[in-house]
């Protein structure tokens, strides 16, 4: 009733239990010839085979955890702070991130992949200077007029992505997966 606006729609598509078809004249729906079928379970598809083993032995997986976390969360704007019914929650990002991308490269390597984390600790970034040194080699950044967190963001940040993204692509990952809780 939702879908079918005209009813010569009709000799387009046709629905079972299993799947969605989608035909693209009406001879090929009498013709059983889909264009596109959508299986709602991937085992109603005649191509699931639970017989064929799935593993991920030798692929190449890079991970990297979105944001910093740890000391470096308030800096970077991704920090929660929340008073709920007298209890006081405190979270942020970088380090769920962080502890999400540790997880599935256990998981991962369990059946057998090769998993490259772009950092390794919460905290921390890619990049090889903490943002406190960067500063210091960098003093003519601070200026009265802007706050610490708009350093990190717009200077910091950026090298610190850049240099994430030179460690997958030295990596050469058959999938990269990055990893964000917006």
């Amino acid at each position: 009733n939702y879908l079918q606006k005209s009813d010569e729609i009709e000799n387009y598509y046709q629905i079972t239990a299993q799947s969605l078809s989608l035909f693209s004249s009406p001879e090929n729906k009498e013709n059983n010839l889909p264009e596109y079928t959508l299986f709602f379970r991937a085992t109603d598809s005649p191509f699931f085979d639970l017989k064929i083993p799935k593993t991920l032995c030798g692929a190449r997986i890079a991970l990297d955890p979105g944001h910093f976390g740890g000391q470096l969360a308030k800096l970077e704007e991704r920090y929660v702070d929340i008073d709920l019914n007298g209890n006081n929650y405190q979270f942020n990002e970088g380090t769920h991130a962080f502890l999400t991308a540790k997880y599935l490269k256990e998981l991962l390597e369990e059946n057998g992949a090769v998993v490259f984390l772009t950092r390794e600790r919460v905290g921390e970034g890619a990049y090889l200077e903490s943002f406190f040194s960067f500063l210091e080699q960098n003093h003519q950044l601070l200026n009265p007029r802007r706050s610490l967190s708009s350093i990190f963001r717009s200077e910091y940040n950026s090298l610190d992505l850049k240099t994430r993204s030179a460690k997958i692509n030295n990596f050469q990952p058959d999938l990269t997966l990055i990893i964000h809780y917006n």
